[in-house]
């Protein structure tokens, strides 16, 4: 897809998603806007060893057992607002 004058690829495999995730070297992110930098700064921004670093510190967080807790508050809560 064209975003602007600059193509995109949306990746929707989820091997292939794991792969580039994986390879943080192979795979870099491409340039944003110095503004966009100064707005949206963390870590979806990193990239490399600073990429790395948080990956590390945040994937616990996205443990599938964790997961499945948080997904049935969230079923709960949706079916008590509905």
């Amino acid at each position: 897809m064209w975003l602007g004058p600059r193509p995109r690829l949306f990746v929707l495999d989820p091997e292939k998603f794991k792969e580039m995730a994986t390879k943080v070297y192979d795979f870099q992110k491409p340039d944003t806007s110095p503004l966009f930098k100064l707005l949206a700064s963390g870590f979806a921004n990193y990239d490399g060893d600073k990429w790395a670093k948080h990956r590390k510190i945040v994937s616990p967080a996205f443990n599938v057992e964790k997961l499945k807790v948080s997904l049935w508050f969230m079923f709960n809560c949706v079916i008590i607002i509905i």
